[in-house]
């Protein structure tokens, strides 16, 4: 958000000489090595601190990007600083200790960089709690010009590592310190960070992660908005901007931000601008720990809106990177609406105050508007204004500078300039505006340095919309490769010793490949494991010092596995592998396992052990208290009015405690007991109003007198349900109900069967239907209006049910909603929506608690369509998939031979595939064909 001059100083470049930039991974040499800890140590003075936070204060509100250290010029080389440590061989190590006065984090930038074939470069922090690199030759550029990532704390370690068969040929300077100052990134007590220690949450807490729900028709847009650290001179600043796509649809590398987020940076400067893709939380809350996330560094600037670095003209600014982009970083290449129109409705994605990736919603129309309002036609910018969703009131803040704004559809219309929304300001002031991509087209004036049409355009072909698309764009030929530097590790006794508190980044490659770890504890803790950035169906266990089995997590597909566990000190093994042998090496997953030392507990609710002697508690309130030898019971009553459902939740478990819910009169009406330290859980519904217990005890005599355990009881009033649709028990009594709204009804007894009946549209055919709210195990299937069954759902027990069926005839369609087993509520109702869209739904994924097995999965989706007929030198598949995942296009002739074969990549939901057709191929009748899909005939037309 800025509105300062600056002076531009960026020429037009040409294309430059296109190189992946992949850090190695792996450990530095002094982790694994008795190397001594004497090294050479630098000091940076420090800065101003509170001069400049004031400033800061004030340039946010003025507009100007969010300014987050101050870089001191020096000038260190492993030829004129640091340690040199010579080792066996002849392979040698230089090391270098910078310690920056008062920084909350540091980063660095180097120039004449040049690492030579099997030397490495890796950088952490003072207790080593935060690793980077290693960078390798493959991070070599032609500039000469590298930068490196933020590393916490006021201390960092750079280490070289020189084989002796290159001894002397490496070369680096680190020109630049970065003294990030900003409280914006948390600062630690002891001046380097701690295990506890993490930007997550800089930003205001009405911000909504983007993977809540209000992001889960935007995972693919997401995947292209990236942190932007810039370097501008002697400062840095924090912006955000997004990947777009060009009319060819070739994923040439641009990255559109706003005009005000450093574009009078200088050539030098660009060359060290650190781009941060997927920095996210993996769920909606917020993660335990710092989320992994991918760089690329250096780019050239293409075009911007003015002459300086302010807000001028729609404040926009198109970049273009100097390094290609893994395919393992799974972007996302935006596509973009230069039309007038304004949208309906969408959202923003953004990196407030450089936070973990949020979203915004508006759901009225976009309103043409200057910046910072006023003025008259032609206008500029697009106001949005925020609206409160069902997480939190997303809005923007300093360094969301530059993120983009999408349109109902999915493409980018804007790119934010500012405005005056924040968390705390009045419902009317939670609007901001963004620079218009149809003023940035061809608007801002009349050479392609102030164009975006001449870049997104090339051809001039006068298209003024397109869609996203993932990257690569159908290049699958030359893939990318994870590097996994613990191998082999196959075993228990192979396992590979990690730290705690490290994110640690490997493969599964085949489908008999699995992965150990080892952990070592010096006190009891609490271990938090989270495993994400998959690629494929990767489970997680947590196993004792003798492999028996302490926790797993086997969510289905690619959501992320996570394991929090309870234990003294000991030696512990993490296991990660593929569920059904899956399995797949072009994406490193991420594994950090955190361990927490867990402190002593107080018990003042003793005694009470009986039900006579139950302790009195608050619903909704967490309960904390000790089971303090083997024969210890903890009863707990609390009183309620009206009916209720009941909840009781029992975690944060020192032993192996189970729990129950008691009438007034003592009798048994709920018990959980799962197994070791796994949270229990109880669910009582339709309670009357009256005093119920809750009896906490531990199996076969599992105590702590140390540690606690945490109870919560807690209410949901129950409302009476009134249905409308009665009576609709068969097709023919169907209720009609309006597309894209929510209905509520019941199943009334257990015979019930619901019935409905909705139209599609032409401009509308894609179909979702959701089933909510379940007070029991209902199931829902959709049909034709011939009463086909063209879908169903049936997940296990109150999970959502959800069914995508895209492409549809137009027409009239049925829904059947019943119960499970004979399942039904005669005081509860569920709710069910029949969405409607111009944009195809994703497919759902079948959990591992479904009754929907997988045979009937594929029989979904085994079908595919191939087009046009006849063919020309390109043929369409158009298919639906329920995951992510790589499949071959196979063209035989009539005979069976083979004359093409190629890897695509699918993603869940729809696809539409695009076939270049060998010139080799004949006028004639071929077979296509996909892996586990049915062939098909096509006639090819020369």
């Amino acid at each position: 958000m800025q509105k300062a001059l600056f002076i531009l100083l960026g020429a037009l470049l040409i294309s430059p000489f296109l190189k992946a930039q992949v850090s190695k991974g792996g450990r530095p040499h002094s982790y694994t090595t008795g190397l001594t800890a004497n090294v050479s140590v630098k000091t940076i003075a420090a800065v101003p601190v509170q001069k400049l936070r004031l400033e800061d204060e004030q340039n946010l509100k003025q507009g100007l990007p969010l300014r987050i250290g101050m870089i001191a010029h020096v000038n260190y080389s492993p030829g004129n600083s640091g340690t040199w440590t010579n080792l066996p061989g002849g392979d040698r190590v230089w090391r270098l200790k910078i310690q920056v006065q008062g920084a909350v984090a540091t980063s660095l930038y180097y120039e004449d960089f040049l690492l030579p074939e099997g030397a490495t470069l890796h950088i952490y922090n003072g207790d080593r709690t935060q690793l980077i690199g290693g960078y390798t030759s493959a991070n070599n550029q032609e500039t000469g010009q590298f930068a490196t990532e933020i590393l916490k704390g006021n201390v960092c370690v750079v280490e070289y590592f020189e084989p002796k068969a290159v001894r002397g040929k490496g070369h680096f300077t680190i020109s630049g310190v970065n003294n990030i100052y900003s409280n914006k990134i948390p600062e630690s007590k002891t001046g380097s960070i701690d295990k506890t220690d993490k930007s997550v949450g800089a930003s205001g807490s009405c911000n909504v992660n983007v993977n809540c729900p209000e992001g889960a028709n935007w995972q693919n847009q997401k995947r292209a908005v990236a942190r932007i650290l810039l370097k501008l001179g002697a400062s840095s600043y924090l912006c955000t901007g997004a990947l777009i796509n060009n009319a060819r649809k070739d994923c040439k590398p641009y990255f559109l931000t706003a005009n005000h987020c450093g574009s009078n940076a200088s050539v030098a400067d660009f060359n060290q601008w650190i781009f941060y893709f997927n920095y996210e939380a993996p769920s909606c809350a917020n993660p335990a720990g710092e989320p992994a996330s991918n760089t690329i560094t250096g780019c050239v600037q293409r075009a911007r809106a003015g002459d300086g670095g302010s807000v001028e003209g729609s404040d926009f600014q198109l970049l273009e990177f100097t390094q290609a982009i893994p395919t393992s970083y799974n972007v996302y290449y935006s596509g973009w609406n230069a039309a007038v129109a304004a949208s309906p409705s969408g959202v923003g994605i953004h990196h407030p105050a450089g936070d973990i990736k949020k979203i915004s919603t508006y759901s009225a129309p976009l309103v043409e508007a200057n910046y910072n309002g006023g003025g008259t036609a032609p206008y500029t910018h697009w106001q949005a204004t925020w609206v409160q969703t069902q997480t939190n009131w997303g809005i923007t803040e300093g360094g969301s500078s530059g993120s983009p704004l999408f349109n109902n559809v999915g493409q980018i219309v804007g790119q934010l300039s500012g405005g005056p929304s924040s968390c705390t300001a009045a419902t009317t002031d939670k609007y901001d505006y963004y620079g218009k991509v149809a003023r940035s087209w061809v608007s801002n004036g009349t050479d392609a340095l102030h164009q975006l049409k001449p870049w997104l355009d090339p051809d001039n072909t006068g298209v003024v919309q397109l869609n996203g698309t993932n990257y690569p764009c159908g290049d699958t030929t030359h893939p990318t490769v994870c590097p996994d530097p613990y191998e082999p590790n196959n075993t228990l006794p192979t396992a590979t010793s990690i730290v705690t508190g490290t994110d640690i980044r490997a493969t599964i490659s085949s489908s008999t490949d699995t992965d150990y770890f080892r952990i070592q504890l010096t006190d009891t803790s609490r271990i938090n494991i989270v495993l994400d950035n998959l690629i494929a169906d990767f489970n997680l266990r947590l196993l004792s010092a003798g492999g028996t089995q302490l926790a797993i997590s086997q969510n289905t597909g690619t959501t992320a596995e996570s394991i929090v566990y309870n234990g003294p000190a000991g030696t512990y093994y993490i296991q990660v592998y593929g569920s059904n042998g899956a399995h797949g090496d072009s994406i490193c997953y991420r594994l950090n396992a955190t361990a927490t030392v867990l402190g002593g507990c107080t018990d003042q609710l003793e005694p009470n052990n009986t039900l006579a002697t139950a302790a009195a508690i608050a619903t909704g309130t967490d309960i904390r208290a000790q089971i303090s030898s083997a024969t210890d019971v903890d009863y707990y009553k609390f009183t309620t009015t009206g009916t209720n459902d009941i909840t009781i939740h029992l975690d944060s478990l020192p032993g192996d405690y189970d729990v129950k819910l008691l009438s007034a009169a003592g009798a048994q009406l709920g018990i959980s007991q799962n197994g070791g330290t796994t949270p229990e859980l109880i669910t009582y519904g339709g309670a009357v109003a009256g005093t119920y217990y809750v009896e906490v005890y531990g199996y076969n005599g599992a105590f702590s007198n140390t540690k606690c355990y945490r109870l919560n009881a807690s209410l949901t009033p129950v409302t009476a349900c009134t249905d409308a649709y009665e009576p609709n028990e068969t097709l023919a009594t169907a209720a009609a109900i309006s597309a894209n709204t929510t209905i509520s009804a019941q199943i009334s007894s257990a015979t019930d069967k619901d019935w409905y009946k909705f139209n599609n549209t032409s401009t509308q055919p894609h179909i979702e239907i959701l089933l909510t709210n379940l007070p029991a195990d209902y199931d829902v299937i959709l049909y034709n209006a011939s009463g086909t069954e063209l879908g169903r759902s049936e997940n296990g027990g109150t999970t959502d049910e959800r069914i995508v069926y895209n492409n549809g005839a137009v027409g009239t369609y049925y829904i059947q909603v019943y119960g499970y087993n004979g399942n039904f509520s005669n005081t509860k109702c569920y709710k069910l929506t029949d969405n409607i869209s111009s944009t195809p739904k994703q497919a759902p994924v079948a959990g591992k608690n479904s009754k929907f097995n997988e045979k009937s999965l594929l029989s979904l989706n085994s079908g595919m369509h191939v087009y046009p007929v006849p063919a020309g030198d390109v043929v369409y598949i158009e298919l639906n998939s329920a995951t992510n995942k790589q499949q071959h296009v196979t063209i035989t002739d009539i005979g069976g031979k083979i004359l093409y074969n190629q890897p695509y990549r699918v993603v869940s939901g729809y696809n539409r595939l695009e076939v270049l057709l060998p010139a080799s191929l004949k006028s004639g009748v071929y077979i296509i064909s996909m892996d586990r899909l049915r062939p098909q005939k096509f006639v090819l037309q020369r």
